[in-house]
């Protein structure tokens, strides 16, 4: 669950809020919001489906709005080779090996450990 996770990103994060929870038989959706002391927020998505579908979506923008980083496995992309599972960075759209909320998570840590994420990219 992503919340056993949130400890990789707690130095960095000001606020969390689940927006939404619920959980019926093997069905899951949750939406939840974290902020981050730079200012950037992730929005996260997450839905099961019969507890075998996922569709999912970790949207990452600063604070001025612009995208950083949005992993998602809508079926858009059939052309990259992890497809569903892809990354939308502004530079364009990349292969994304990050598709469990850990994974994503530590992507992020990583970023804050090396960089200014709240600021563009070129």
């Amino acid at each position: 669950m992503i919340v056993e996770h949130l400890a990789l990103l707690k130095p960095w994060m000001t606020d969390y809020q689940v927006t939404q929870f619920q959980m019926i038989d093997m069905n899951l959706r949750l939406k939840a919001k974290i902020v981050f002391i730079d200012g950037s927020v992730l929005f996260i998505k997450e839905i099961m489906i019969d507890g075998q579908q996922r569709k999912y979506a970790y949207h990452w923008q600063d604070s001025q709005c612009r995208l950083i980083c949005r992993w998602d496995n809508a079926p858009d992309w059939p052309e990259v080779n992890t497809f569903p599972h892809h990354k939308d960075l502004p530079g364009g759209i990349e292969a994304s090996p990050e598709i469990e909320a850990a994974a994503i998570f530590t992507a992020i840590k990583t970023r804050f450990e090396t960089e200014t994420p709240g600021e563009p990219h070129a």
